[in-house]
């Protein structure tokens, strides 16, 4: 009554439940991977499209030149950048 035999079919279903537990990961893993290449691609020429935008019409090419005058104030002597 004290002796109990393992099922030795236990460790076989145990086998393939990892196995079919991993394909299925990988099967996920492989949608998720060749879904996200048409959107990596869809964001780089967006991007692109938004720096030419940016380029041709807010970016000014007249731009001041920058320039360093000695100045005196209240709080005394120092240098001011201008541009």
């Amino acid at each position: 009554m004290g002796c109990h035999k393992p099922n030795p079919d236990s460790k076989v279903v145990a086998i393939d439940g990892l196995l079919s537990g991993g394909i299925a990961a990988c099967a996920i893993g492989g949608a998720v991977m060749a879904t996200s290449i048409p959107l990596v691609c869809i964001g780089y020429s967006k991007r692109n499209n938004a720096y030419k935008t940016y380029n041709n019409t807010c970016a000014s090419s007249s731009a001041s030149p920058i320039s360093f005058n000695l100045t005196a104030g209240s709080n005394g002597l120092g240098i001011a950048m201008l541009f």
